[in-house]
């Protein structure tokens, strides 16, 4: 498949994000009409600036890129930090603008969430309510530029301004106790079934040890809870990062027809440097179900295919709204797509892989599940490709230097306690 029909099949997500972009107005003019934020800095502060960064050949590129100034000592990275907020909590975000173009924020699903524009070296804030619980995508959905730009949403996202935000349930668990992702508003019959399955029955073993834990609301990640964010880079866009500005293109004024990916990322990485990485790799034992959360912040759509376990889809992002849409019904996935701006929550079971024998291969006999685990030789990778085959490269042409990591059973049933046990002894 050529690049340009890669993009114009991914087209359709797109058409949500830039439905709303109105015609170039004056930048100036939409600041000034912008309020300061007043008084102190809300509870998540953020920088915009541009950042240098080197990809999977070796090559550097500029980017733009957020940065969190409220809690410790961060860098600026791509994608932005991931941020986790509650349910129902009021939520004030500020921030700042410290490139000589303005920029702005916006979050997915949420439309009070939105700062129209940040002049430059300037700091806007908003204030809203957290919805119900799910992934949300932040991102700079610019509406006015000086330059040339007819989709400038488009442009300063895939340049690198975009982050997970995380919105995490007040009330999440079950009646039988078993903790989801979700708030309990939203929970289905099957939805409920299936974490209340998880460690208490023959497929999904474990007992407590074999339930789901979530993220804690200070971190990014956690080894049951990882971020999958792909993005995809063109660096002749790139290239028009300057310390002035935006420098003015042609290219601008027909982004999509002019994009042609070079880098297919996620998390900021792709190919070898996918290869490791807490965020990235789920690493567990069986029995340890691992909640990913998917999000293409890029322009093109993408087929993620895993190896050894199906994964069962949760909950995705509706197109048109961005709302969070929890499933009624829970379906198992060999692959799932996920188009421009669309999220899914994705359960990785780390059920016993199908190709581990359960039967002895002289007497037919069943063998024993704990038997059968004990036998292999941990860790067990598994890859993870995506089946939209071009992402599958970098640089042109690279195979598999693209949109590829994977994922490992490091060991039986109940291994980690016994590792935490014998390291305490």
């Amino acid at each position: 498949m050529k690049r340009r029909d890669f993009l114009k099949y991914g087209g359709a997500g797109i058409a949500a994000s830039t439905a709303a972009v109105a015609p170039l107005g004056s930048a100036a003019e939409a600041c000034t009409a912008a309020q300061p934020c007043p008084g102190p800095l809300g509870t998540i502060a953020l920088r915009i600036d541009d950042k240098r960064i080197m990809m999977v050949d070796g090559k550097f590129f500029n980017f733009l890129a957020f940065k969190r100034t409220d809690v410790g000592s961060q860098d600026f990275t791509v994608p932005g930090p991931v941020l986790r907020i509650r349910e129902g909590d009021s939520i004030t975000i500020s921030v700042r603008n410290d490139r000589p173009e303005p920029h702005g924020f916006n979050v997915t699903g949420i439309p009070a969430a939105t700062i129209d524009c940040i002049p430059p070296g300037e700091t806007r804030c908003v204030t809203f309510t957290a919805p119900i619980a799910g992934t949300y995508l932040y991102y700079d959905g610019s509406r006015n530029l000086r330059e040339p730009v007819a989709s400038p949403a488009l442009l300063y996202r895939v340049l690198g301004l975009h982050g997970a935000l995380i919105v995490h349930p007040v009330i999440s668990h079950t009646d039988a106790g078993s903790p989801t992702p979700f708030s309990k508003s939203t929970h289905s019959p099957k939805l409920v079934a299936l974490f209340d399955a998880l460690g208490t029955c023959e497929r999904f073993q474990g007992g407590d040890l074999g339930k789901w834990k979530g993220c804690e609301i200070d971190q990014e990640y956690s080894f049951q809870e990882k971020i999958w964010l792909v993005n995809q880079v063109d660096p002749k866009f790139n290239n028009l990062i300057t310390a002035s500005g935006i420098t003015q293109s042609s290219l601008l004024l027909n982004m999509l027809g002019n994009f042609l990916p070079r880098y297919f990322t996620m998390n900021g990485r792709s190919g070898f440097d996918l290869a490791s990485g807490d965020d990235v790799c789920p690493a567990n034992y069986i029995g340890e179900p691992t909640l990913i959360r998917c999000l293409n912040a890029g322009l093109c759509y993408h087929s993620t295919h895993i190896h050894g376990n199906h994964l069962m889809e949760l909950a995705r992002a509706d197109l048109a709204t961005g709302a969070v849409v929890v499933h009624e019904n829970i379906i198992e996935r060999d692959v799932w797509q996920t188009w421009p701006m669309q999220r899914r929550d994705m359960l990785l079971p780390f059920e016993v892989p199908p190709d581990i024998p359960f039967r002895n291969p002289v007497t037919k006999a069943a063998i024993p599940l704990s038997e059968a685990v004990v036998q292999e030789q941990f860790p067990l990778r598994y890859v993870m490709h995506c089946h939209t085959e071009m992402s599958q490269t970098a640089a042109g042409g690279n195979y598999p230097q693209g949109l590829v990591t994977h994922w490992e059973i490091e060991g039986p049933l109940g291994g980690r306690a016994l590792r935490t046990n014998s390291a305490s002894l």
